[in-house]
Parts: C-alpha cells; sequence; structure tokens
C-alpha cells in the first residue's frame, strides 16, 4: 500500500514540481484506503478463479468462509489450535490462487470472523479508524475529493484533474496492487456525494463501468456532473439532471436510436445545451431526429453537401419547434466556396438590416415571433425571437 503511495506522489511530484505535497498524499491515501473497503453485492462469479481472487474482495471473503467450512469442526474441537489451522488454510490457498491473492494479517481477520460466528461478508473497516480519534472521525466522514475533471476509457486507464494537482492512473500502476479490482479505485471517488465535478469525459465504457452505473443505481446515488462529454455511451440516466449544463456526443456511427434516446433523457431537457459531432458525411446522418428538438449544436463531418443541409434547414423553420441551433455549414472551405455559401445564404434568406450582412430573419406563422439566422466562420446560428 505505502510503496503504491510512494509511486504515485514520487509521479505527480515529478512532473509538476508542485509545493503541494501535502495534499497530494492526503489525496492518495483517501481515495486507496477507502478502495480497500469497497465490496461489489452486485458481483456474482459463478466459479472463484486466480483472476476473479484478483479483482473482487467479496469474491475473496467467500472462497475464505468455503475454506473455513472444511475446518471448522477441527478448530471446534481443539480451539486452541486455530491460529494453527488459520495458516495452514492460508498456506493452501496460496497455493491455488497465488501468493499475492491476500496478506495473512487480512486473511486471519477474516478467519477470526468465522470462528467468532460472524459471515457477515459486507463489513465497511472505514468504522474501525472512525473509532481511532475525534479527529480521523471527522476526516473519514467529511473527505471531499475536490476533484474538476475526470476522464475513463477503462476502469485501469483514466486520469483526474485535483483543484492542486493533476494525475493518470494505467494498467502498469494497478499490476503492482493486482489482488485489488481497478475498478474500486474510480468507485469510491465517483460514489463520494461530495463530489462536484466541472467535466466527465467518457472514452470508453468497460464491464467495469457498467458495474458502476449498477453499484450507483443500488444505491440510488446521481453524479453531479456540470459538462459530459462521450462518444460511446448515451445512456446518461446516472447524472443528477438538475446539475447538467452541457452535454457532448461524438457519434462515430450516428443512429437515429442513440440520438433519440438522448433527447428523450430527462439530462438532455434540463441542460442548456446539447452538442453532436461527428465525422459522418450529411448523406449518412439521421436529420430527421432534430426537426422536433428545441436546442442543440450540430458539427459534421465531410464536404458541405449544401443542397443536404439547405433541405435541412428549411424543414427545421417549417417545423418551428427549434428554439436555438447552430449547425455547421463548412468546416474548412476555399475562398471560392465560401463565397458561394454567402451567395446562396442571401439568395434563400435576404437581409433586413444593411449594417448587419450576415443576420437574417424569417417570420414564423401564425405568430409574433421570428427566427433570426447569423452565418460565422462556417456556423449558422438559429434563434427563435420575438
Amino acid at each position: 500500500m505505502m510503496q503504491f503511495l510512494f509511486a504515485c506522489f514520487l509521479f505527480d511530484y515529478g512532473r509538476s514540481q508542485s509545493t503541494q505535497c501535502g495534499q497530494c498524499i492526503i489525496f492518495y491515501a483517501q481515495t486507496f484506503f477507502r478502495a480497500e473497503n469497497v465490496s461489489f453485492s452486485s458481483v456474482k462469479p459463478s466459479k472463484m478463479t486466480k483472476t476473479a481472487a484478483e479483482s473482487d474482495p467479496l469474491a475473496i471473503r467467500k472462497r475464505i468462509l468455503k475454506e473455513f467450512q472444511k475446518v471448522k469442526k477441527r478448530i471446534a474441537s481443539l480451539p486452541e489450535y486455530w491460529r494453527r489451522d488459520t495458516f495452514w488454510t492460508h498456506k493452501q490457498l496460496c497455493k491455488k490462487l497465488g501468493n499475492d491473492f491476500m496478506e495473512y494479517a487480512e486473511f486471519e481477520f477474516w478467519f477470526l470472523r468465522f470462528i467468532q460466528g460472524n459471515f457477515d461478508l459486507n463489513v465497511d473497516r472505514r468504522h474501525e479508524l472512525r473509532n481511532v480519534s475525534k479527529g480521523i472521525r471527522i476526516q473519514v466522514d467529511s473527505w471531499d475529493p475536490e476533484l474538476i475533471k475526470l476522464s475513463y476509457n477503462t476502469a485501469e486507464d483514466w486520469s483526474f484533474q485535483h483543484k492542486t494537482m493533476s494525475a493518470s492512473f494505467r494498467r502498469s500502476i494497478f499490476e503492482r496492487k493486482r489482488k485489488m479490482n481497478p475498478l474500486l479505485y474510480t468507485l469510491v471517488i465517483l460514489k463520494n456525494p461530495k463530489l462536484r465535478l466541472e467535466e466527465l469525459t467518457l472514452g470508453g465504457t468497460d464491464k467495469y463501468w457498467r458495474e458502476l452505473v449498477e453499484e450507483l443505481d443500488q444505491s440510488n446515488q446521481k453524479l453531479h456532473v456540470k459538462h459530459i462529454h462521450t462518444s460511446s455511451n448515451f445512456d446518461l440516466h446516472y447524472l443528477d439532471p438538475g446539475e447538467i449544463e452541457e452535454i457532448t456526443v461524438f457519434l462515430r456511427d450516428p443512429k437515429a436510436e442513440e440520438i433519440q434516446q438522448i433527447l428523450e433523457s430527462e439530462q438532455y431537457k434540463s441542460a442548456r445545451m446539447t452538442h453532436f459531432e461527428t465525422h459522418v458525411f450529411p448523406s449518412k446522418f439521421p436529420f430527421e431526429c432534430f426537426y422536433k428538438c428545441p436546442k442543440f449544436t450540430l458539427t459534421l463531418g465531410g464536404q458541405p453537401a449544401l443542397k443536404i443541409k439547405w433541405d435541412f434547414i428549411k424543414n427545421l423553420l417549417k417545423c418551428a419547434q427549434v428554439q436555438l441551433c447552430h449547425i455547421s455549414i463548412y468546416n474548412n472551405a476555399t475562398d471560392e466556396l465560401k463565397q458561394k455559401i454567402q451567395e446562396e445564404f442571401e439568395e434563400k434568406y435576404p437581409r433586413v438590416d444593411p449594417n448587419n450582412p450576415n443576420i437574417r430573419r424569417q417570420k414564423i406563422p401564425g405568430t409574433n415571433e421570428f427566427y433570426e439566422m447569423e452565418m460565422t466562420d462556417g456556423m449558422m446560428r438559429i434563434e427563435r425571437k420575438q
């Protein structure tokens, strides 16, 4: 444990030469102390293997209980030799699961509990630490991780930005502590009720992330995030709708069902703006999803495909549901193409203000409102106004 914390400290100190060394050590110590005491009630391994033992504390405890059942009669008849039987059982499990599957002191703790007739496997040993002193109790109960940003690719590849430091975690770090499920370190941070993230970036959502979301669901807990970036997961139900302000979604292979899932979510309805980005050409993009969408930003890849985009804008204005949107008309274009786009823009939407050549207006039938359109640097802003 201490070697791991020291390695993390040296890594962070070497990168930044930070004077906030104490903050760094405290953060790592609080995070990894809690990770040692987290258990997954939702994981139900079908068979105890070395891999499961290394990654799942609850599975380890179940296996210890199973081995205890084999020797409990002998211990009951010769209680003075309980420590010998404990040591022998630990030695036998080391042969099956590996010498580092669990330190002997931890193994003896669980074995002694079973001897005493206590078979509760979901023990939070933080409560033992809380009883050491009032000062420690305050630290355990009131810890605020003070993270600003968290980026998650896999359970073994994630990074964070703290108020006083930043760090990245990679597979090589977790190889030093193989018996721990790497998700525990992420989970203990994200489940902290005081966590308030400015940004959460999901580059990938592996099985561990799905387990993490299940854990949050079971505890009826939501993540407090202001801005989420995601390119792999479009189910946002685990985010607190009252906190979310912006959503940025990168669509590798845009599908109407995925876009609709986002547009129907409470998180989308609560956010001020949702940005959709893709490298897919306009000819392959499901524009119809946005006709009844009140707010969005849409950035497309490929060639401008002006006819497709003009038709989309025409239908969008006809549906009259949008309140505010930004649509990319072109990304990188030659001066000649920009001139052509400007001419088409003026032809379709005549000027109303000579002093503002980039602004156009179109009345909304049956109302006293209108749409204001503005072309700037290849993006068109469409906003409903009175």
